[in-house]
C-alpha cells in the first residue's frame, strides 16, 4: 500500500509539473473531524487511537491514555495517570512538546519504541511525581517520523493532552485535531505547516535548467549561480530513488541517464534553504 501510495503520489507531481516550472503541493494535510478526544476516567482503564500519517491503511503510531494501579514500592500503592505514544513498523516518535513552527526533520532525535508525553503518579507517597515533557494542556505539536522502503518522511500531529493527576474523579485524555507529512523523502516539515511555501520553492526552481530534456544519454542541471551543500536525487514514478549525489560550489551538475530506463523521473535540488523539482523525460 504505501508502494502503491508513492507511485500516486509521484504520478500527481509528474502531472502538475505538465502545467507548472515546479511540484508546489508537497505537504499532506488531514483534518481530524471532528476532533477525537481519548479518555479514562476511572482506574483500571486504558484507550487507543491508532495513527496512519500517511493515510495509506497503515498504523504509524498508537497513542494511549491510561488510568491504572501501580506498585510503588514493596507495600506502598498508587494511582497513574498517562498519555504515552508507541511506534509501529520501525517509525520514529520525538520526545519533546513542540510549538508551532518548530522543525521537524533530521534535526530532531526520534525513538522507534514508546515516548511518554505526561505521566503522574499519585496516592503513592514517596512515589508521586511526574515526567514527560508536555506539562501544558494547551495544544502543541507532536514530531513523527516514518519510513517507506528507503525513504524517510517527516510530519506532525497536533494533541490536546490533559492529565489532572487528581483522585479519585479526574479524566485523563488526549484529543487529536490534525496531522500532516512532508511527501517529499528526507525534507523536514514545520509544526502545524498545512501548505507548501510555494513563493521560495517557485522561485529556487525556475532559476534551475535541465538540458537536454528529453534526455537520451546525458543530463546537464545547471543552477544557475554557484550553490554549496546541494543535494541532487531523481525518483521515478513509482518512487524509487535512482541517483542521488551531493556536490559544493558548482554551477552544473552532470548525470549519466545512459542506463535509466525511458520514462518520466522527478528531479528534487535541495540547498539549505530551498527546495526545487523538476520533470525529466528519458527518451533513447
Amino acid at each position: 500500500m504505501k508502494k502503491q501510495l508513492l507511485k500516486m503520489f509521484y504520478a500527481f507531481i509528474v502531472t502538475a509539473m505538465m502545467f507548472s516550472v515546479s511540484a508546489n503541493a508537497q505537504i499532506v494535510y488531514t483534518d481530524v473531524n471532528p476532533d477525537t478526544t481519548i479518555s479514562c476516567s476511572s482506574v483500571a482503564c486504558w484507550q487507543s487511537y491508532n495513527l496512519d500519517l500517511n493515510n495509506d491503511a497503515t498504523v504509524d503510531f498508537t497513542l494511549y491514555t491510561s488510568y491504572e494501579f501501580v506498585q510503588c514500592g514493596i507495600t506502598t500503592f498508587g494511582m497513574r495517570q498517562q498519555v504515552y505514544v508507541s511506534s509501529q513498523s520501525g517509525n520514529g516518535i520525538d520526545t519533546l512538546m513542540m510549538n508551532a513552527n518548530d522543525t521537524i526533520g533530521s534535526n530532531l532525535y526520534f525513538s522507534a519504541s514508546s515516548v511518554t508525553l505526561r505521566s503522574k503518579t499519585f496516592m503513592g507517597g514517596s512515589c508521586n511525581g511526574s515526567n514527560g515533557s508536555w506539562t501544558s494542556s494547551s495544544d502543541h505539536y507532536l514530531g513523527l517520523q516514518i519510513t517507506v522502503g528507503a525513504s524517510t518522511y517527516y510530519g506532525w500531529a497536533r494533541l490536546n493532552v490533559v492529565v489532572p493527576g487528581v483522585y479519585p474523579t479526574s479524566t485523563v485524555y488526549f484529543r487529536v485535531k490534525d496531522y500532516a507529512y512532508n511527501s517529499i523523502p528526507n525534507q523536514p516539515i514545520l509544526a502545524g505547516q498545512t501548505t507548501a511555501t510555494g513563493v521560495t520553492e517557485n522561485s529556487f526552481a525556475s532559476s534551475i535548467s535541465l538540458y537536454p530534456n528529453p534526455a537520451p544519454n546525458q543530463l546537464t542541471i545547471s543552477l544557475g549561480s554557484s550553490t554549496k551543500n546541494i543535494e541532487v536525487t531523481i525518483a521515478d514514478i513509482t518512487g524509487k530513488i535512482i541517483y542521488s549525489t551531493t556536490a559544493s560550489e558548482t554551477q552544473k551538475i552532470e548525470v549519466n541517464t545512459k542506463d535509466f530506463a525511458e520514462g518520466v523521473y522527478v528531479v528534487q535540488i535541495q540547498t539549505a534553504d530551498f527546495i526545487g523539482t523538476k520533470k525529466l523525460i528519458v527518451k533513447k
